[in-house]
């Protein structure tokens, strides 16, 4: 198992964090019930394959046990951070901001999974590109 250095779970949770809180925004911000589940599906369907990540990253920089949990525990709480703020902000506007707001988010929140999926795949072809 190659060793990480040890600021790489927090360049980990940063990228995740930012990541997770723009979700919980475009979740926190829809009007229409149907696209609330569409981005709730879309969360839950990535956030434990995250967090696998998060915690692999922990354990190959030799992190101590709690504050590994204590990562993880901040990176539970950045959804659920993300649905209030965007509730909030969103009640604040009127039908069209709102829409607006919630197109911004999604766009947002569906562009950094990709951002963050395909900048790993590539960055592994790349680093391993002789041997695949």
């Amino acid at each position: 198992m190659q060793e990480r250095p040890a600021i790489y779970p927090y360049v980990l949770i940063a990228l995740l964090s930012v990541h997770r809180i723009i979700a919980g925004l475009a979740l926190g911000a829809p009007v229409d019930t149907e696209d609330i589940w569409v981005i709730f599906v879309a969360i839950i369907a990535h956030k434990s394959s995250a967090a696998f990540a998060l915690a692999v990253s922990c354990v190959r920089a030799g992190l101590e046990w709690g504050l590994s949990i204590r990562l993880l525990a901040f990176f539970t709480v950045t959804t659920p951070a993300g649905v209030l703020i965007g509730t909030a902000v969103s009640s604040f506007f009127d039908n069209r901001a709102e829409i607006s707001f919630d197109a911004t988010f999604t766009a947002l929140a569906a562009g950094t999974f990709v951002y963050i999926a395909s900048l790993d795949i590539v960055r592994e072809e790349f680093l391993h590109g002789k041997e695949r």
